[in-house]
């Protein structure tokens, strides 16, 4: 879920026993935090409470939560060019991204209900993200706003067939990743590109 453009590769794979932080991590505004440090690399409560237009003591509060189930830590790490602050901590995301399989996660009520609630926090996060990306579309370089895309289809699939599908579109994803992490500086621009991949069998039709 919620993958950086940064250096760090690094992927966390949530366990069965992990219900606590699936918990902590369901809240809306600690994936809006660690959705930040994620992307835009470390930050001060100070930064993340003006990115985020929440108050510095939520941006405190939720950081402590992160840390306490290992999602954020302090660093010494800062971007270039900003001053050393001895009274500013900074904070950044352990991993590039966190993942887990519902079907492991959920061996107890408990935890499915943990795993549900996380869930469907992330597909508001992608809801309040792709609304606000159309808003922001007018205001791109029209050959940006070509690279919009919004489509959808509904498969008559076996469970084989759906499985390989996911396998493929999660091979896919990850060569581009590969490609983005890989590609050596260059001089020309280049901007975040989120993308949102969902397979499910269809809700309307009978098990």
């Amino acid at each position: 879920m919620l993958g950086d453009m940064t250096e760090n590769r690094s992927v966390r794979t949530l366990r069965p026993d992990d219900t606590a932080a699936l918990r902590a991590l369901a809240h809306p505004a600690r994936l809006a935090i660690l959705g930040e440090l994620r992307t835009n690399g470390p930050a001060t409560v100070g930064t993340l409470a003006h990115a985020l237009t929440i108050a510095p003591g939520s941006a405190s509060y939720h950081l402590t939560v992160l840390a306490e189930h290992g999602f954020v830590g302090e660093t010494d790490d800062r971007p270039p060019g900003r001053p050393v602050d001895k009274r500013s901590r900074w904070w950044r995301a352990t991993d590039r991204t966190t993942s887990w399989e519902p079907s492991d996660v959920a061996t107890t009520p408990e935890a499915a209900a943990a795993a549900r609630e996380l869930e469907a926090s992330i597909l508001g996060v992608y809801h309040d993200r792709a609304l606000a990306a159309l808003d922001r579309r007018p205001a791109l370089d029209p050959a940006w706003q070509r690279t919009h895309l919004l489509a959808d289809d509904n498969l008559p699939l076996t469970v084989t067939e759906a499985a390989e599908l996911r396998a493929e579109l999660e091979a896919l994803v990850g060569r581009w990743s590969a490609r983005a992490l890989d590609r050596p500086r260059s001089s020309e621009p280049t901007m975040p590109v989120t993308l949102i991949v969902q397979t499910f069998p269809d809700p309307t039709s009978a098990p």
